[in-house]
C-alpha cells in the first residue's frame, strides 16, 4: 500500500504505474468488497455468505491475471486528472479519494471482463482459462452462469458508485451500458451464426472483432478513464470553490455544464484507435489460437468448432485465386477439413502453409499496427502515454517464434 502513493505514482513510467495500480488493487480487494457489501448487498442474515462467495468468484476469475484493461483505465483516469487539473492529484483533500476511485475503475473493468469470460467458457465448453481450470469446471455450468450474472451486478453497482462521485451525468454509465450491450451482440456474431451464409467473410469478421473485442478491451478502459477524469476533476473544482465560499466561473453546478467539459474530438480519437486496436488484437488472438495456443494459456478449439476466425477467413479469400488452385488449395478443400469435431490440425495447417498464411499475417498485422501508431501520435499525451505498454504487447504478438518458416 505504501508503494501506491501520489508522490511515487507520478515518478513512474506508464508500465510501472500500471503495475503499481495492479498491486494496490490486489492488496485492497478485501477492503473494497467490504465497502461494496455495505452499500449494495441487502442487510439480511445471508449477507455474509453472499459477500464471501462474491469475494471467492472475483479472486479466482478477476484478480491475479495481467489485469491490463483495469490498470489501463485507472491510469488514464489519473493521468487525465493530473494533466487537465494541475495540482489536484497532489492535493491532500482529494489524493486519497482519487487513488481509491482508480481502484474502483480498475475493478469495474476486471469484474465485467471476468463475467464475460465465465459465460464464454460455458458457451464454448472450455476447461482451461488463464492456465488454470475454468470456473465452470470448478463449480459446474449452472452455477458458473449465475456467478457470471452476479459479477455483472457487481460491475453495475460499482459503476453507479463511480457515477455518484463524478457528477451523476450518466456519461460513465452510458459507456458501461454501450460496452456491455455490444459485447453481447459480438458474442452472438461469433458463436451463433453458423447458418449465416456470409459468416466466412472479412466484413462479418471485422464486425465481430469490433463488437466482441474492441469495445470492452480498448474503448471501455480508455473512454471510462477519460470521462471519469474530466468529470471528477470538474466536480472537485466546484466542490473546492464552494467550500471556500467563492463563486467563480469554474464552479460546476449542473449536469449540462459537466457534460460540456468532455471533448468530442478526443472522444472520437479514442473511438477510432479503440476499434483499430480491437481488430488488431483479435486478429492476433485468432492467429495465435491456431498456431501457438500456449502463448494465450488456453486450449485451441476454434478450428474444431467451425468458428469464423482470421486464419480461416483470410485463407478462404486467398484460396479463391488461380495461383492457389495451382497449389491444390481451394475454398472447398479447406472447408472439407476445417470445422469438424475430428478435424486434423496438421492437415489444416499444411493448407494454410501452402498459402503462405504466416507471411500474410505478419504483413497485415504490421500494417495495422503502424496505422494505430499514427493515430496514437495525434492523441493527447496524457492518454497516449498510458497505452505504450499495450503497443509493446501487440508488437510482440507479431514477432513470435512460431511464425518463422518450418524447417
Amino acid at each position: 500500500m505504501a508503494s501506491y502513493t501520489v508522490s511515487n505514482y507520478i515518478k513512474l513510467d506508464a508500465q510501472k504505474r500500471q503495475k503499481c495500480i495492479k498491486d494496490f488493487a490486489i492488496e485492497k480487494i478485501d477492503d473494497f468488497l467490504d465497502t461494496f457489501a455495505s452499500l449494495y448487498l441487502p442487510g439480511l442474515s445471508s449477507t455474509g455468505l453472499l459477500r464471501e462467495h462474491i469475494a471467492e468468484v472475483i479472486k479466482y476469475n478477476a484478480i491475479g491475471g495481467k489485469m491490463t484493461r483495469g490498470t489501463l483505465a485507472a491510469d488514464v483516469f489519473l493521468q487525465t486528472v493530473r494533466f487537465l487539473f494541475p495540482g489536484l492529484l497532489e492535493d491532500s483533500n482529494f489524493s486519497e479519494e482519487l487513488l481509491n476511485l482508480s481502484i474502483d475503475i480498475c475493478l469495474i473493468q476486471e469484474t465485467l471482463q471476468a463475467a464475460f469470460l465465465m459465460l464464454d467458457d460455458v458457451i464454448d465448453h472450455s476447461t482451461v482459462r488463464r492456465g488454470k481450470p475454468s470456473w465452470r469446471t470448478v463449480v459446474g455450468d449452472e452455477q458458473a452462469v449465475n456467478d457470471g450474472m452476479m459479477l455483472w451486478q457487481v460491475a453495475d453497482s460499482l459503476t453507479f458508485y463511480l457515477e455518484d462521485k463524478c457528477g451523476k451525468t450518466l456519461k460513465i454509465f452510458e459507456v458501461f451500458h454501450q460496452v456491455k450491450a455490444n459485447t453481447i451482440f459480438g458474442q452472438h456474431l461469433d458463436t451463433f451464426t453458423k447458418t449465416y451464409s456470409q459468416r466466412y467473410t472479412m466484413r462479418h469478421l471485422n464486425d465481430t472483432y469490433i463488437l466482441k473485442t474492441a469495445y470492452y478491451t480498448f474503448y471501455f478502459p480508455l473512454m471510462m478513464g477519460y470521462r471519469a477524469g474530466v468529470l471528477f476533476g470538474n466536480v472537485a473544482i466546484g466542490a473546492s470553490a464552494a467550500s471556500e465560499g467563492r463563486q467563480t466561473m469554474q464552479k460546476v453546478d449542473s449536469i449540462l455544464n459537466l457534460q460540456q467539459h468532455l471533448d468530442a474530438d478526443v472522444e472520437q480519437q479514442i473511438y477510432k484507435i479503440s476499434m483499430d486496436l480491437g481488430r488488431l488484437y483479435q486478429m492476433q488472438d485468432d492467429f495465435l489460437d491456431f498456431y501457438a495456443p500456449e502463448i494465450l494459456h488456453k486450449e485451441s478449439t476454434d478450428y474444431l468448432e467451425s468458428k469464423a476466425v482470421w486464419p480461416l477467413v483470410r485463407a478462404l479469400e486467398i484460396s479463391a485465386s488461380e495461383e492457389a488452385r495451382g497449389k491444390g488449395v481451394s475454398p472447398q478443400t479447406i472447408l472439407t477439413v476445417y470445422g469438424k469435431r475430428v478435424s486434423d490440425k496438421e492437415s489444416i495447417q499444411r493448407l494454410f502453409d501452402a498459402l503462405d498464411l504466416k507471411r500474410v499475417y505478419v504483413h497485415e498485422a504490421s500494417a495495422l499496427l503502424e496505422q494505430c501508431k499514427e493515430e496514437l501520435a495525434s492523441m493527447p499525451s496524457y492518454i497516449s502515454d498510458s497505452i505504450g505498454a499495450t503497443f509493446e504487447l501487440l508488437s510482440s504478438r507479431i514477432n513470435v517464434e512460431v511464425i518463422r518458416p518450418s524447417k
